[in-house]
């Protein structure tokens, strides 16, 4: 009567589809072929792995993206995007079946834990839903947080509600989530009174408890962080030690974040991920995979072709690495594993026969010598040796040059910087902080010079596994806490990380693993004895850089430093003569 048109489909509003009834997969089908439009116009492209990487990232990754933020999608449809991807990632095209070399599971974990970073749909969709879950959980003062609240969660606590077939999609979604958010949460540790050291999440992805082989005394339930804390807040290591393991004290893992800074090019990268995945083509692995009978190598004819036989071991590799002057392990001292092989010489510490980083020219060395055998077996190439090194050097070459040499260029005028003394009856204190990646030690270091550049005190701490943001305010809390400690007043302090001054200068509450951090700065900064807090360049925090970089060496903890160390004796005589150091 109303002249309205009945429709099942109330289509999209603001690019995401409306709703009403039961989720299906059509509703999101138009996602998936947006996708499939995408790949397609880039399957003639003839993208090497790294491109096709990059694209998956870049594009098809973003495309479900903002639908993904209020809706959770159905399993088929995030089950189709992860395969679209994975197709396209090992070169799929529509007559063509390509070999999948590592497993998706393996590819979609982090670059430092030995994938390529790629996500999975299911994982990033619920993560972006749990982000909303969060928000309700802060109670944020958002329009829609509040509405949600006033509607669903009333004076109930959101880990209480239980879903109802009648809430509304969204809603639903959010509290699918919930497990996500409850199983990442974890305490900011403070002054630790309130949490339990035992059964609390606060350092790992689950309580220390589990990590124990034999069962906790019924007392150990009343056991605080608060009672491994020193006065200084700073932990109390020797009772750590006494009571976990080793390995849940330094949390060590397996970093791979180095392979991503070798100075070579994306697609080389990625071939060397493969390398230390052991999953190039080779004959051996063909064989593995009842693709051949024949796992020879096509080079010699002698030995089976596995991945080290044929980068390293092969007659041939053996003379591009001779002739390369690279270097080949003795006999005896082999490598393994194509890692550790790959591992040692990316990790040389320079090059010993010119300006161009040892491992920039032994990746590229490895990487010509894999296409110089499928040149031989797909073309007929006879392989050469001479030619391999000279273009390995020249693509080395190149490459620092274009990333490295030409920025010198580019740099802007040279500045004369050095340690400035403060004013006569004032003090001033330098922090730094030192880190040598989110996996490995950290430390921070820091110093209190009068004004004629005589040392006061200073300290290292020794802080375990952290990132440098952190070590830096690290460095900063225990260097405020130090001139608290002394009772000295006018204190001028000096810090070479702007970000961090930055965040320490604003009045913003984090809730971030940052946040006590900040916050027990903020609060150190605003006795009226710190006058100061500015920013300068390292050549001007030279003493304080060289204390961080010490405590990698010394016990876990913290050491007050009544004297100066002998060591740093000359770098402060020439502070405190005004020695001027050129900054680029």
């Amino acid at each position: 009567m109303s002249g309205i048109q009945s429709t099942t489909d109330l289509g999209k509003y603001l690019g995401a589809p409306i709703i009403h009834g039961r989720k299906s997969k059509d509703k999101f089908a138009f996602i998936l072929d947006r996708v499939k439009q995408r790949l397609a116009a880039w399957k003639e492209k003839l993208l090497n792995l790294a491109g096709r990487k990059t694209l998956i990232q870049s594009l098809t990754t973003a495309i479900p993206q903002y639908v993904m933020q209020t809706s959770l999608l159905p399993l088929s449809i995030c089950d189709r995007l992860d395969q679209l991807n994975r197709d396209f990632l090992w070169g799929h095209n529509e007559g063509t079946r390509k070999i999948h070399l590592v497993n998706w599971e393996d590819v979609c974990k982090p670059k430092d834990s030995g994938g390529l970073g790629l996500r999975k749909a299911r994982d990033n969709n619920l993560a972006l839903i749990a982000k909303l879950g969060w928000e309700i959980v802060m109670g944020t003062q958002k329009l829609w947080v509040q509405i949600m609240k006033a509607k669903y969660v009333k004076n109930l606590s959101f880990w209480e509600i239980e879903r109802k077939a009648d809430s509304s999609h969204i809603w639903r979604d959010i509290l699918r989530s919930k497990d996500i958010i409850r199983n990442g949460l974890g305490w900011q540790v403070g002054d630790g009174k309130e949490i339990s050291f035992w059964f609390d999440i606060w350092v790992k992805d689950k309580p220390l408890h589990e990590e124990l082989d034999s069962p906790l005394a019924a007392s150990a339930r009343q056991v605080k962080v608060a009672d491994f804390l020193l006065s200084n807040r700073d932990w109390d290591i020797s009772k750590l030690e006494t009571l976990l393991p080793e390995e849940v004290v330094e949390e060590v893992n397996e970093d791979w974040s180095w392979l991503w800074k070798i100075r070579t090019s994306e697609k080389v990268r990625c071939f060397l991920w493969l390398v230390m995945k052991n999953k190039l083509l080779t004959n051996a692995e063909r064989g593995k995979r009842h693709i051949t009978e024949d796992t020879s190598c096509n080079l010699c004819n002698n030995e089976e072709e596995t991945v080290l036989h044929i980068l390293r071991d092969c007659p041939f590799a053996m003379a591009v690495w001779r002739k390369s002057g690279l270097g080949l392990p003795r006999i005896g001292d082999m490598s393994p594993t194509s890692l550790e092989w790959v591992h040692s010489h990316c990790k040389a510490a320079g090059d010993t026969s010119g300006r161009t980083p040892h491992a920039s020219r032994f990746a590229y060395t490895a990487w010509l010598v894999w296409k110089s055998r499928n040149s031989w077996i797909f073309e007929g190439k006879k392989p050469d040796v001479d030619r391999i090194v000279r273009k390995a050097h020249l693509l080395a070459e190149e490459y620092t040059n274009i990333t490295i040499l030409n920025s010198i260029k580019q740099q802007k005028e040279a500045k004369i910087v050095k340690w400035i003394p403060p004013e006569s009856g004032f003090f001033k204190l330098n922090c730094d902080g030192s880190s040598r990646g989110r996996r490995k030690g950290a430390g921070a270091g820091g110093l209190i010079r009068n004004h004629k550049g005589e040392w006061v005190s200073g300290f290292i701490l020794n802080i375990g596994k952290t990132e440098c943001f952190k070590s830096e305010l690290w460095a900063l809390r225990q260097g405020l806490l130090l001139a608290c400690d002394l009772d000295i007043n006018k204190v001028i302090v000096e810090v070479d990380s702007e970000s961090m001054l930055k965040v320490v200068k604003k009045k913003n509450s984090l809730t971030n693993r940052i946040g006590v951090l900040v916050r027990d700065c903020q609060k150190l900064l605003a006795d009226e004895r710190f006058i100061k807090f500015q920013h300068t360049f390292r050549e001007g925090n030279n003493c304080a850089d060289s204390l961080a970089n010490a405590a990698h060496e010394s016990a876990k903890g913290l050491l007050i430093l009544h004297e100066p160390p002998v060591w740093i004796k000359s770098l402060l005589q020439e502070d405190a003569n005004g020695f001027e150091r050129i900054r680029y």
